[in-house]
C-alpha cells in the first residue's frame, strides 16, 4: 500500500523566493490582440491614454522574463509551487482572481512575482491546488494580487490541507442589465499563446485529443480576457483605470471560432464597491464557459454609490 501524502507538508507559510518576470510595450500590444481587443487604448502605443489591459499580469507566471518562445511547462512555471500528485492526468485552470493595486508601467518593466501554495484539497475525482501571488516592482511596491486554483484531474493518495478561495457568486434571477456578444477567431488561441502560455493543448490537435478534446481549445485566461473586455466596455466605457479586480471560475471549454455571450448584472448596494456579476456562455452550444464571476470597478469622481454605472 502506497503512503498517503500529507498535503499540509507541501504548503508554504512564508513567501518563497520570487521569480523574475518582465514585459515590453510590444508584449502589452500582443496580449491585447490575443484577447480580441481593437480599442486603440490597448493596441496603439502612441494613444494618449494607452494602458496595459488590466488582466495582463496573469500571463507573467507563464512567461517569466523570457523574450522568446518558451517550453511548456516553462522555466518560470517550474520555479513556482505545483505539487505533482499521484494519478494526475492533466492539470486544468479552474479559477482566477486578479486585483490591480497599481497600474503596470506602459513602457515595460522588470518585476518580481512571489507565489505560495496555500491549499491542496480533494474535490471529486481530483484535487484543487490553490496558490496566492504578489507582483512587485524593484522598490518592493505591490502592483497586483493574484490567486489561482488549478484542478489536477485524477489526483489521489493525499490528505486535504489548506484553504480554498472559491466563492459561489450567483447571477441574479432577473434579466441582465447588459449583454455583449464577441466572436472568437479561428486563430485566437494561436495568437494568444504568444503572450507566454505555450501549452500544446491549445494548438496541437493530437495533444488535444490525448487530453480528451476533439480539437485544440481556447486558453481559459483568453476567454476571461474577452469577458473582462465585455464588462469594461459595457459598464466602464472601456476604461482600464476603472478596473479594481475580477474573480471567475472556468466551467466549460471554448473552441476557437465560437461566439461568447457575456451577461452582466449590476449588484452594488449604496456605499458598496461597484460590482458587476457576470457569466459567459458559448452561444453555439449554450454551455456556460465562465461562472461565479464578478468585476469590481472603481467609481468615477463625483459619482455616488447609488448612481454608479
Amino acid at each position: 500500500m502506497e503512503d498517503t501524502i500529507d498535503a499540509a507538508t507541501l504548503l508554504d507559510t512564508d513567501w518563497p523566493p520570487p521569480i523574475l518576470v518582465g514585459y515590453t510595450t510590444r508584449d502589452l500590444l500582443t496580449y491585447a490582440l490575443g484577447i480580441g481587443c481593437s480599442d486603440l487604448r490597448y493596441v496603439h502605443e502612441d494613444c494618449t491614454d494607452f494602458a496595459a489591459f488590466p488582466t495582463y499580469p496573469a500571463v507573467l507566471g507563464f512567461k517569466g522574463d523570457a523574450i522568446d518562445v518558451v517550453s511548456f511547462p516553462s522555466p518560470a512555471m517550474m520555479q513556482q509551487p505545483m505539487p505533482m500528485l499521484p494519478g494526475t492526468r492533466v492539470v486544468l485552470d479552474a479559477e482566477r482572481y486578479i486585483e490591480c493595486v497599481r497600474p503596470l508601467p506602459t513602457e515595460g518593466a522588470s518585476l518580481s512575482l512571489r507565489t505560495k501554495l496555500v491549499g491542496v484539497l480533494q474535490k471529486g475525482k481530483g484535487a484543487v491546488i490553490q496558490t496566492e501571488s504578489e507582483l512587485v516592482d524593484s522598490d518592493d511596491q505591490l502592483l497586483y494580487r493574484l490567486q489561482a486554483a488549478s484542478f489536477a484531474v485524477g489526483a489521489t493518495g493525499f490528505t486535504s490541507a489548506g484553504v480554498s478561495h472559491s466563492a459561489a457568486i450567483e447571477a441574479p434571477a432577473r434579466p441582465p442589465d447588459a449583454e455583449r456578444e464577441q466572436r472568437v477567431s479561428e486563430a485566437q488561441a494561436q495568437l494568444y499563446r504568444l503572450s507566454g502560455d505555450y501549452n500544446p493543448l491549445h494548438v496541437d490537435p493530437a495533444i488535444a485529443q490525448m487530453s480528451g478534446f476533439d480539437r485544440p481549445i481556447l486558453h481559459g485566461l483568453c476567454s476571461l480576457g474577452f469577458a473582462v473586455r465585455a464588462v469594461l466596455d459595457e459598464c466602464a466605457g472601456g476604461d482600464a483605470s476603472r478596473f479594481r479586480c475580477v474573480r471567475a471560475r472556468f466551467a466549460a471549454p471554448v473552441l476557437p471560432g465560437q461566439t461568447l455571450t457575456t451577461r452582466m448584472w449590476r449588484t452594488s448596494a449604496p456605499g458598496a464597491p461597484t460590482r458587476v456579476v457576470f457569466e459567459t456562455v458559448v452561444a453555439e452550444t449554450g454551455a456556460t464557459a465562465i461562472k461565479h464571476a464578478y468585476v469590481d470597478l472603481v467609481a468615477q469622481d463625483g459619482e455616488s454609490a447609488a448612481s454608479r454605472l
